[in-house]
């Protein structure tokens, strides 16, 4: 076993999606579609292509958001990582434990776990990100980046004896945020058992530098969006079709990456199985008006048919 292959990938899929909600979208957040394909199969395709095999999806004790994807994970999920010889499975919380409280009961007690938020949407390569954890021999590791943020106001800069040396109108500043994207060591995750309860990405930070551990910010420039809201979710699909030769990458199940939009009248795909988690060959129209409309890509509105039965989508 590799290091990548030690990785157990968790995904963290709670949240009651409020703010998604109270913008009008009546899918829960996980399973909202960008570019046809829902957010957690994005992340589920972005652990698999990291050489991830073994995943834990974190919902909920209840409610809507929990029970869809429950039932996300149990159908397409399982034939997913069973095509690539993997597995995944549900972890339901106890009571709400914050954004990283379940890393604490994942049970892979001697292997990193490589976190990603559900609502997340990124190009990074995460194989890299599990790379340079082990090089560092980092306790925890950080995915980070830059975004760049217009203040409301204009700024002022005055020197010490009260003179004004210069003033921006609403400058842009830069500031180095998290990208809700961790790998998290075994001491790190004692850290959390030794502290029981509710717990965010920022506290087993904080915990962790308490206990003198190793943390590694991990710097990148790969497209980034967070996916809160009907605005954001169309910013991201947006971003998608920028930069779709980096985020639509799918594994075949003999572990070839295809991408789309291909070259010719058509793009054959292997990215979609059937009932006993065999590869299907999908073709998916790659004709310019097609690939115009709203939800096109690779898994939007697959129909084909296996054993006279339409495949998951």
């Amino acid at each position: 076993m590799d290091q990548r292959d030690a990785v157990v990938g968790v995904v963290m899929a709670g949240g009651s999606g409020e703010r998604m909600r109270r913008s009008g979208e009546t899918v829960p957040k996980p399973l909202v579609r960008v570019l046809g394909c829902p957010l957690i199969e994005r992340n589920l395709f972005a652990l698999i292509r990291a050489g991830v095999r073994e995943v834990v999806v974190v919902v909920t004790p209840t409610g809507p958001v929990a029970e869809a994807v429950s039932a996300w994970v149990a159908s397409r999920g399982v034939a997913l990582m069973t095509a690539v010889a993997g597995s995944v499975r549900l972890l339901v919380e106890p009571a709400a434990l914050g954004n990283a409280g379940a890393l604490a009961l994942v049970g892979a007690r001697d292997r990193p776990l490589l976190m990603v938020f559900a609502d997340n949407l990124t190009a990074l390569e995460l194989g890299l990100l599990i790379d340079d954890h082990a090089a560092r021999s980092a306790d925890l590791t950080l995915a980070v980046h830059d975004e760049t943020f217009v203040l409301p106001y204009g700024v002022v800069d005055v020197s010490a004896n009260g003179l004004v040396t210069g003033y921006r109108e609403k400058p842009s500043l830069p500031v180095r945020v998290g990208s809700g994207l961790a790998v998290i060591g075994p001491r790190a995750v004692d850290g959390l058992l030794a502290r029981p309860g509710a717990a965010g990405l920022v506290d087993l930070v904080q915990w962790s530098l308490d206990d003198g551990l190793r943390v590694v910010g991990w710097p990148h420039s790969a497209p980034w969006a967070d996916v809160n809201d009907v605005a954001s979710a169309e910013r991201a699909e947006l971003l998608v079709r920028a930069g779709a030769d980096a985020f639509e990458q799918f594994w075949t199940g003999d572990v070839q990456v295809v991408r789309w939009p291909g070259s010719g009248p058509d793009l054959v795909t292997l990215d979609d199985v059937d009932g006993a988690g065999e590869p299907v060959r999908v073709v998916v129209p790659t004709e310019p008006e097609l690939l115009a409309e709203p939800g096109a890509g690779p898994c939007a509105g697959r129909a084909a048919a296996w054993d006279g039965r339409a495949l998951l989508s």
